[in-house]
């Protein structure tokens, strides 16, 4: 009579037929997928009128998810707002073209063969205002009778507002400033506080409430002949780290002079930044506290309640 034999089973083996068994297991368990979670609607850049929509992704079968959509903070008519296959799309949508100032309310479920998930928590945000729809055009400047007087032509149907703005040329200014307001639907504006001697450009921008309007067109005004510039402009060190700037010139009262440095770093200049302005017939300005062994360039020019001069040459020193 033979001996019955018995072989163990490496344990490997074991560990691989249980492996090969589980996702047959989870394929005669699967159902409807897992709900979409952590549901989160974020409204875009006031004007842009969208809202972005994420969440979290709890399934491994979904094959699409429905996003729906109402109306209001509160509301239950939720319809399908768009479908998006789960094997292209991640866990987002951008919902675009919406109203200004209107809440929105959403879910997610996600889908397969077996039908619909539970759908996810409900998030919600609200649009700002659109922006205007149109800009000032044909922007036109001259300079009358000590003033700068502007037209356009305006094309917006939904400004709230056009807001005059202007920056000096080459006085180291950056960016325009706003000098002046007016109402919707108007095409003009004078400049009463442009001194004469310079150059400045504008642009009129239209608003509607808190939202701005886009890059208009600008126009460049000489506003005629200032007055004389500072003569025999010189620039020392002394002491140490200390510059002392000397002009001549013979100056109306209350007429100052505006001193400039230019702007440097250890990567290059960019400009010029005003460091002072004192009364013209003191003839003398100290830059102090500097750093020993560095390089500084100067300018200065005159300023009074209506007039400037152009701007002296510039001077460059370094300190010991």
């Amino acid at each position: 009579m033979k001996k019955l034999r018995f072989r163990l089973i490496p344990l490997f083996a074991v560990f691989a037929l249980v492996c090969l068994a589980a996702p047959m297991q989870i394929a005669l368990a699967a159902g409807v997928p897992i709900a979409p979670s952590q549901l989160e609607a974020q409204a875009s850049y006031p004007g842009d009128l969208a809202i972005s929509l994420t969440w979290v992704d709890n399934s491994f079968d979904e094959t699409a998810w429905e996003i729906e959509r109402c109306v209001g903070a509160e509301c239950s008519d939720f319809a399908l707002l768009a479908t998006r296959d789960a094997s292209i799309w991640g866990p987002w949508l951008n919902d675009v073209g919406l109203a200004e100032v209107t809440t929105y309310s959403y879910r997610v479920r996600a889908v397969n063969a077996s039908g619909p998930s539970d759908y996810s928590n409900v998030a919600w945000a609200t649009t700002s205002y659109a922006r205007p729809d149109g800009q000032a055009s044909n922007l036109v400047g001259t300079f009358i009778d000590g003033t700068v007087q502007l037209t356009w032509t305006e094309n917006a149907t939904n400004e709230t507002r056009f807001e005059i703005e202007r920056y000096e040329v080459n006085s180291g200014e950056t960016a325009f400033s706003v000098i002046g307001t007016v109402p919707p639907d108007t095409t003009s504006y004078v400049d009463s506080t442009a001194p004469s001697g310079t150059s400045y450009t504008y642009r009129v921008v239209p608003w509607r409430y808190d939202v701005f309007g886009g890059a208009p067109d600008t126009v460049t005004v000489q506003t005629g002949v200032g007055i004389a510039a500072p003569e025999a402009f010189k620039a020392v060190v002394a002491p140490r780290t200390s510059v002392r700037l000397s002009w001549k010139g013979t100056f109306a009262a209350g007429t100052q002079v505006v001193v400039q440095r230019e702007n440097c770093d250890i990567y290059g200049c960019y400009g010029w930044l005003t460091i002072g302005k004192v009364d013209a017939s003191t003839r003398h300005f100290t830059d102090s506290a500097l750093s020993p062994a560095a390089t500084y360039t100067y300018r200065i020019r005159a300023v009074s309640t209506t007039s400037v001069s152009p701007f002296t040459n510039s001077i460059t020193v370094t300190t010991r």
